[in-house]
C-alpha cells in the first residue's frame, strides 16, 4: 500500500508555476543587457520552442502518476527545493552580470569580466542553477521529465564549452587566471 501523497497534479502545477515565474522574470531581465553582436531572435525562438515542448511533455506527463520517480512525498519536496535553489541561484547571476549578459554563444559590446557574486563559486551559474532546477523537476515530478534535463544538460554544457573559449580569447589576461580558481559548472567539482 502507497503512503499518503499530495496527487501529482498538485507537484506538476506547482513546479511548472515556479519555472513560468522563472521565465517571465527572465524575459523582464533580457531588456536590461547591452547590445549583443549576436542575432537574437533566432537564439530567443529556438529557446520557446524548446520551453514549449517541455511544458507540453510536463503536461501529458502530468496525468500518468506512475510516471513519477517516487511516491515518496519527500523525495518531491526536496526535488522541488532543488528547482526553486537552482531557479534562484540563475536569477542571482543573472541579475548580478546585469548588462553584461548575453544569450548563450554571443559576444556584447564593452562586456566586462564578472568574477565576483556567483561567478566566484562557478563561471557558468546561469547553466549551474538551470541545471540543478531540472534535476529538481525531474525529482518532483517524473522520470519522463529526464530527456528535457538530458538536452538541456547538452545545450548547456556545450555552450559553456563555447563561453570559455571566447571569454578566453576576449579577456586573454584575466580568464585564463579566472578559469585557473573556479570550477566551470559545479562548485569544487567541475
Amino acid at each position: 500500500m502507497h503512503e499518503q501523497t499530495v496527487d501529482h497534479p498538485f507537484m506538476y502545477t506547482l513546479v511548472a508555476g515556479i519555472w513560468i515565474v522563472f521565465w517571465l522574470s527572465w524575459i523582464v531581465l533580457m531588456f536590461s543587457a547591452k547590445r549583443s553582436t549576436h542575432k537574437v531572435s533566432k537564439n530567443m525562438m529556438i529557446r520557446i520552442v524548446i520551453i514549449a515542448t517541455a511544458l507540453i511533455v510536463m503536461r501529458l506527463g502530468h496525468f500518468d502518476s506512475g510516471a513519477t520517480l517516487t511516491h515518496n512525498m519527500a523525495v518531491r519536496v526536496v526535488g522541488t527545493t532543488m528547482v526553486i535553489l537552482g531557479l534562484g541561484f540563475a536569477v542571482w547571476a543573472r541579475v548580478h552580470i546585469g548588462r553584461n549578459w548575453s544569450m548563450p554563444k554571443a559576444t556584447v559590446e564593452d562586456r566586462d569580466l564578472v568574477t565576483s557574486g556567483p561567478y566566484h563559486y562557478v563561471r557558468h551559474p546561469i547553466y549551474s542553477g538551470l541545471l540543478l532546477a531540472l534535476v529538481g523537476t525531474v525529482m518532483s515530478i517524473g522520470w519522463y521529465i529526464a530527456i528535457i534535463l538530458v538536452v538541456f544538460g547538452s545545450y548547456f554544457v556545450s555552450s559553456a564549452l563555447t563561453e570559455e573559449h571566447m571569454l578566453a580569447r576576449e579577456f586573454p589576461k584575466a580568464y585564463p587566471a579566472y578559469r585557473a580558481k573556479t570550477k566551470m559548472l559545479i562548485p569544487f567539482i567541475w
